[in-house]
């Protein structure tokens, strides 16, 4: 009895302080990382040491096209992997869908517009290269669409409302019998009811819960590219229309 338990907890704050600043050092030695990565490869396609260290997009290659094969358009040093910076799955698509159609010339004048636009942005293009980077790596774009285009799970209305009044009523009950205006019969009686209504929902209510879990890690990831991009004001008009 020398000391007092709540001497234990000074240690217990300073271990959990030394665990806050050890993540924030990791987390800003991977940043310091894939920055580094990200110039690193930018070096390689000025001296020419880019193929095989990029994506090569050999799932786009289709023998039947006019000209993928002929140009050398997917596969190890392709122009695909010399151009390919995306870091998303549909960045990567796009890339693709542009290589193998033709533009018009108003869309190649966009493009060119917009890529004169952010050509001095250098630190946006940099934060973009590193949250993409958290992106591919945390974020399944087709999980997430389809999440967010599914059916709702509880389409009633009335679930929340009675939901909201069965909680309340119980709130209450227990309130009152604490108080001792009320006899706990009336509590019981709302736990019952509350019970009764929850046990048919209990397989729907956890497939939502369990969605909207997985869910909001990705859309946190996406919430910081959506920031940086709004603090940034474009001149080119393709830039404009798609922020």
């Amino acid at each position: 009895h020398v000391l007092s338990s709540w001497w234990f907890a000074v240690p217990a704050a300073a271990f959990l302080a030394l665990a806050f600043a050890h993540g924030r050092v990791i987390a800003s030695r991977l940043r310091a990382e894939r920055a580094a990565a990200f110039y690193d490869l930018g070096l390689a396609r000025l001296d020419n040491r880019w193929a095989g260290r990029g994506d090569a997009g050999e799932r786009f290659l289709d023998q039947a096209h006019l000209y993928a094969s002929d140009l050398d358009i997917f596969g190890r040093g392709s122009l695909f992997e010399l151009l390919c910076t995306a870091r998303t799955r549909a960045g990567e698509d796009t890339l693709a869908g542009w290589l193998r159609a033709p533009a018009s010339p108003d869309d190649v004048r966009a493009r060119q517009d917009a890529v004169r636009d952010l050509l001095p942005r250098l630190d946006l293009r940099e934060d973009l290269a590193l949250l993409a980077a958290e992106v591919r790596d945390r974020v399944h774009a087709g999980s997430l669409s389809a999440w967010a285009t599914a059916e709702p799970v509880l389409r009633s209305r009335l679930v929340p409302i009675a939901a909201a009044l069965l909680s309340g009523a119980t709130v209450l009950s227990l309130c009152l019998w604490w108080a001792g205006l009320a006899a706990p019969v009336a509590a019981v009686a709302c736990l019952a009811a509350e019970l009764a209504f929850a046990l048919p929902l209990r397989a729907r209510v956890r497939r939502v819960i369990g969605a909207v879990d997985a869910a909001s890690a990705e859309l946190g990831v996406l919430t910081h590219i959506l920031t940086r991009l709004e603090h940034e004001r474009f001149s080119s008009p393709r830039l404009v229309e798609l922020g």
